[in-house]
C-alpha cells in the first residue's frame, strides 16, 4: 500500500566511528502500513510520528531506557595527587596509561593531569545518552519539559520526497576504551531497538482499531 510497499529505510541510525546499527525496522514498516491505510496521512507525516515515538514515548520510548548515570557516582574516581607511589592509582589514572585525547601517561607514573582531564571530560558527560535523546525528540516535535542543551547532533525529518527520518547521535567519547564504547553502542542500539518495536505495536494497534470502527460502520 502507498509508499510502505517498497519497504523503504525508515531510520537511518548511524553513530561516528561505527557501521549503522544494526536495527530491525520491519515490524514497523508494516504497522505504518497499516497505519496509511486507516488514517491516509501523508506518508512523511507518518514516518516522522514513527521516529519521535520511537525516540521519546515515556513508555517504551529510547529516551526512557538510555544509559544514565549521575556526576554523585564520579566523586570516588575523582584522580588524586598521590603523596607515596605505593598508594593505589584510581580508575582515571589507568586511562591516563592507556591514552586518549588528553595525552598519554608513562605506565607506572599515574599522570595526574591526564587523569583529571579524562574525569572531567566523563563527568561533564553524565546524563549526555539521554540529552541526546531528548534534543532529537525535540526536532522531531516532542514536547518536553526542561533545558537541554546538546549540540552533537544531527536529525532529519521525513519530506514526502524522501521518506527517511535520519539520527544521528553523534561521536562516541575518546575517553573511553574501545570495549566501553562497544558496550554503550549495544546499550543505546537496545534502547533504541525497544523503541521501534514499541511505536509499531502502538501504530498497529491504534490502526486496527481504526480499520474495524471503518469495517462496522459498513456493515451496519
Amino acid at each position: 500500500m502507498g509508499i510502505f510497499k517498497t519497504r523503504p529505510v525508515v531510520v537511518d541510525c548511524s553513530m561516528a566511528g561505527f557501521a549503522d546499527l544494526d536495527l530491525d525496522v520491519s515490524e514497523l514498516i508494516e504497522a505504518m502500513r497499516l497505519y496509511e491505510q486507516a488514517t491516509k496521512k501523508d506518508a512523511a507525516e507518518i514516518v516522522n510520528r514513527a521516529a519521535r515515538n520511537a525516540v521519546f514515548d515515556k513508555t517504551y520510548g529510547a529516551f526512557a531506557h538510555a544509559p544514565k548515570s549521575t556526576v554523585g557516582k564520579m566523586g570516588k574516581y575523582e584522580p588524586k595527587q598521590r603523596r607515596r607511589y605505593s598508594e593505589a592509582n584510581t580508575l582515571f589514572h589507568a586511562l591516563a596509561t592507556e591514552g586518549n585525547r588528553f595525552g598519554k601517561a608513562k605506565r607506572g607514573q599515574g599522570n595526574r593531569d591526564v587523569a583529571a582531564k579524562t574525569w572531567r571530560a566523563r563527568r561533564r558527560a553524565f546524563g549526555y545518552s539521554r540529552a541526546v535523546w531528548a534534543a532529537i525528540a525535540k526536532d522531531f516535535g516532542a514536547r518536553l519539559r526542561g533545558k537541554f542543551d546538546v549540540d552533537t547532533h544531527k536529525t532529519r525529518k521525513a519530506t514526502p520526497l524522501n521518506p527517511v527520518a535520519l539520527f544521528d547521535t553523534g561521536p562516541f567519547s575518546d575517553s573511553r576504551s574501545d570495549s566501553e564504547n562497544a558496550k554503550y553502542r549495544g546499550e543505546q542500539t537496545r534502547a533504541l531497538q525497544r523503541g521501534i518495536n514499541g511505536a509499531a505495536k502502538d501504530m498497529a494497534e491504534y490502526a486496527a482499531s481504526k480499520l474495524q470502527e471503518r469495517a462496522d460502520r459498513f456493515s451496519g
